[in-house]
């Protein structure tokens, strides 16, 4: 009787290959975990720094219940024209008042659902709290909520006195901007 030819793929047989691909996904799942345990751990350490370094009027957290959102503000300058962002909080544009008109501040950050990727979801009246540096938290409520192109910083201006304006990337490829406004309340 002739010996049979031994295939390459009869060298493996399928239990193998099977579990040698859920060892992978199972090794992936528990490295993407470790990289959310130190995004929170990012977080916490940016939140104490962000309270060590600002003034008492600066905001320090933003927290919009609706959206189950609770995040740390780190404040900035525009930098020869570019507008730094941070990976896991938001930002905070400390000349916000010479851009967008007196008592106006705008927070900003990516468009990542643990970030501003939700923001499209806020509706008008809806709530959004900001602690300050000093502990003192302020509300706001939502009166206006528009998409623009990058280039349209005008929609930034606001003429209602204490507003806060969120500020994201949106649409295809990110290519329009989101742009939510909230009074004092």
């Amino acid at each position: 009787m002739p010996k049979r030819k031994v295939e390459k793929h009869d060298k493996y047989p399928a239990p193998l290959v099977y579990f040698f691909f859920a060892s992978c996904f199972l090794i992936l799942g528990v490295f993407f975990k470790i990289l959310d345990i130190y995004k929170d751990i990012d977080q916490q350490i940016l939140i104490t720094k962000t309270q060590t370094y600002e003034n008492n009027n600066s905001p320090k957290l933003v927290k919009i219940d609706k959206l189950n959102l609770n995040l740390a503000i780190e404040g900035v300058d525009i930098i020869k024209g570019q507008w730094p962002v941070s990976k896991y909080a938001v930002t905070y544009l400390k000349s916000s008042e010479k851009l967008a008109g007196e008592g106006s501040v705008i927070i900003y950050g990516h468009n990542k659902i643990n970030v501003f990727g939700q923001l499209g979801l806020l509706k008008i009246g809806d709530q959004i709290n900001l602690t300050l540096s000093n502990n003192e938290n302020i509300n706001f409520t939502v009166y206006q909520k528009v998409v623009v192109s990058p280039n349209q910083l005008s929609a930034l201006k606001s003429s209602n006195g204490s507003t806060l304006i969120l500020y994201t990337c949106t649409g295809f490829a990110d290519s329009k901007r989101l742009v939510v406004k909230a009074k004092l309340t």
